[in-house]
């Protein structure tokens, strides 16, 4: 395969990609039968648009799979054949294989001729011949004798906002039989002065002789035929006659206007020499085709301006292009701190002055990285399919809040987490048909995948209708696997989150789906390598709900500075829920739990910052020191400080994977005067101080 063409197979992918994913949604959609005749359109749309760009971008293996897809899916469209269970799932497979062919052929790298993709195919051909039949009754008829067609076809006004171009669709027609005749009609084309370059106003006729039935030439015009005015019709002999009167009629008359002739032989030139009527019609065009010319070339550059408003950019630029935006607010604040020191107005206007426009221009370049979940959440609903289809289940997958957006990078981080969580509510969180019946709850469960903005963070909501988690079963297997004694005291609400903890699984066999207590633990793990949380709550024969919060971005973060000692760190701001200075016999020491600080008759569990990090200070008094609260849902803590400095947003920077890793350290960033300040990870802090268990559901 030729490297030549590895650049538009970069562009090509995610298309494709996208495509397939589309088409994915839809046959899960058919599966569950809500599938519209616009969904099945619209999937076949996406078959033949793959096949035409893996085409175009020498991916010969890609072309011919999806080729045998878009039969199946064109017999669907024509109701020649049903939508039955095993049709619907062989389109899946073939789905799953195709973006296996993509990635191969999009790489370069050979496909292997031995593959399922070859028992595809061969199903592919089957089911659109015989299958159809059987469940048509009859193959589609085809014309005997070739037979005169008209195809008319105005496209959408907005044809050129859009990257397709009507003419080689128009020229597929015309090799479909022998064209009789051409016409564009220009009658919509207004004067230059109130021309809309961005609006098509043209229309096309061809006058064919095929013998192609009337859905083979409707189905050149797949990709174009959205609000467009597409008439496809036979031809009679009187038809034929009509025209050629009305044809006649229009040359006598251009004839005329032109004066050519006078109306006193107009009669007589409309019936008679064809060389002359030509002649009078090229006259006629060349009256307006000047403006026809200008017209056409304006929407064409009208065409080209709309689709320059939309490009992909690869994200290792939007990455490069974060940090240099991350490196300007740094010296942003180095100019502040320098501007205070100096105590110049001008100076200090100037600052303040640039500080809003990095604020500004930071926002907006997060806001490019932003995407809408709801690709992700997609995903989801193949994973319930299969899920529910392996352990003979009826889901239903119900997502809102898709067009949420989040950083890219969060989104993509999300995606594993996400699938371990809805995998693990069809094998444990739903009943079997008949137990839900026993139960008096409808056969089929539902899981309800949500998103929304909250607090400046994302909330990712997985709720479902099940059995709930019982907390003497995580007692028991706790207990046996050495978590917990049996004398141990735990609230229902704590045993439940010890199924985060790595290897507990409480089901009772090993199966494809579950069982080797792999699971919960990679979702704690991920969320908080994303500086996300995971809540859970749960109850016994109503149903589980899982909560994630997670940051929106990444990149940048809003962070309050403290000091302790000689070093500065970094508490995010989003985990902060006050500042207090302690007055005396507020913090005191409880036997055999270490210190904790009571504020407004509240008690939380207190972290001296100095001692966790084994630093040097002179405020080892809680009474002149400050302590931060740190909310969590699940168990706030007081966190002692010497002084809070102020608050700043900060670039994050990750540290190296050949550092040495500290418990309660996150990432690192560079101050206003060029220090470096550690980023405090709040949750393992926590753990790293008190005990892994001592942090509900950490």
């Amino acid at each position: 395969m030729s490297d030549d063409f590895s650049s538009f197979r970069a562009e090509f992918l995610p298309e494709a990609n996208d495509l397939l994913a589309r088409l994915e949604a839809g046959l899960l959609e058919m599966r569950s039968g809500e599938a519209s005749e616009e969904t099945i359109h619209a999937m076949f749309r996406a078959a033949h648009t793959i096949k035409g760009g893996s085409g175009s971008v020498l991916m010969p293996e890609t072309e011919r799979f999806t080729h045998g897809m878009e039969n199946v899916l064109d017999a669907l469209r024509a109701g020649k054949i049903k939508a039955e269970p095993g049709t619907v799932q062989l389109l899946l497979e073939g789905v799953d294989a195709l973006r296996g062919l993509l990635e191969l052929e999009g790489a370069g790298r050979p496909v292997p001729a031995s593959d399922f993709r070859e028992k595809l195919v061969v199903a592919y051909k089957d089911i659109s011949s015989g299958r159809a039949v059987a469940a048509g009754g009859n193959k589609p008829t085809r014309a005997i004798r070739p037979r005169i067609v008209r195809v008319y076809f105005r496209p959408a006004a907005e044809l050129f906002s859009l990257p397709i171009d009507p003419l080689p669709v128009l020229e597929a027609v015309a090799a479909m039989g022998q064209v009789r005749e051409r016409h564009l009609h220009i009658a919509e084309v207004p004067t230059l002065e109130e021309l809309d370059p961005a609006r098509c106003c043209l229309a096309w006729e061809v006058i064919l002789e095929t013998t192609a039935t009337a859905d083979e030439l409707r189905g050149q015009f797949l990709m174009v035929e959205d609000n467009a005015k597409l008439d496809v019709s036979d031809l009679t002999p009187a038809d034929l006659e009509e025209r050629a009167q009305r044809r006649a009629k229009s040359v006598a008359d251009a004839l005329v206007e032109d004066g050519v002739i006078s109306p006193s032989v107009a009669g007589e030139a409309a019936r008679g020499a064809e060389e002359q009527a030509e002649l009078a019609i090229v006259r006629k065009a060349r009256l307006t085709g000047r403006v026809v010319k200008e017209a056409v070339g304006a929407q064409q550059q009208a065409k080209k301006a709309v689709e320059s408003s939309s490009i992909r950019v690869d994200t290792i630029k939007l990455d490069t292009l974060v940090n240099v935006i991350g490196e300007l607010v740094i010296d942003q604040a180095r100019l502040t701190r320098l501007a205070t020191l100096e105590g110049n107005l001008e100076l200090i206007s100037v600052a303040e002055s640039m500080e809003r426009l990095a604020r500004s221009l930071q926002e907006q370049v997060l806001r490019i990285r932003m995407v809408p979940v709801a690709n992700t959440f997609n995903l989801c609903r193949r994973i319930v399919h299969d899920a529910g289809e392996k352990t003979g289940k009826k889901v239903r997958l119900d997502i809102e809040g898709g067009e949420t957006e989040i950083d890219k990078t969060v989104v993509e981080q999300l995606a594993d987490p996400l699938k371990h969580m809805v995998r693990n509510a069809v094998d444990h969180g739903l009943e079997s048909p008949a137990d839900r019946k026993k139960a008096g709850k409808p056969d089929e469960g539902v899981l309800k995948l949500s998103a929304a903005h909250r607090d400046g963070m994302i909330l990712v909501t997985l709720q479902d209708d099940g059995r709930g988690i019982s907390a003497e079963k995580v007692r028991k297997k706790a207990i046996e696997r050495g978590l917990i004694t049996a004398s141990s005291s735990l609230s229902p609400q704590e045993l439940r989150q010890l199924i985060f903890e790595p290897g507990f699984s409480t089901a009772e066999q090993v199966t494809e789906l579950s069982g080797r207590g792999v699971g919960l633990d990679v979702v704690r793990r991920n969320v908080q390598a994303l500086h996300g949380t995971v809540e859970l709550d749960s109850n016994e024969g109503q149903g589980t709900t899982f909560r994630v919060r997670l940051p929106l971005t990444l990149a940048i973060a809003d962070g309050q500075i403290v000091q302790v000692g000689p070093c500065f760190y970094v508490v995010p701001l989003l985990a902060v829920v006050e500042n207090l200075r302690p007055v005396a016999g507020q913090v005191r020491t409880i036997e055999g739990q270490g210190e904790v600080i009571r504020v407004r008759g509240q008690v939380f569990p207190l972290v001296r910052l100095h001692e966790f990090f084994n630093l040097p200070t002179a405020r080892t008094n809680p009474e002149e020191a400050l302590v931060v609260i740190i909310g969590h849902a699940d168990q706030p803590y007081g966190l002692m400080v010497d002084e809070v400095v102020g608050m700043q947003s900060v670039v994050v920077k990750a540290l190296r994977n050949d550092l040495p890793r500290s418990p309660g350290v996150a990432a690192a960033t560079i101050l206003g005067d060029g220090s470096v300040a550690f980023i405090l990870d709040t949750r393992s802090l926590f753990t790293g101080a008190f005990g892994s268990l001592a942090l509900a559901g950490a």
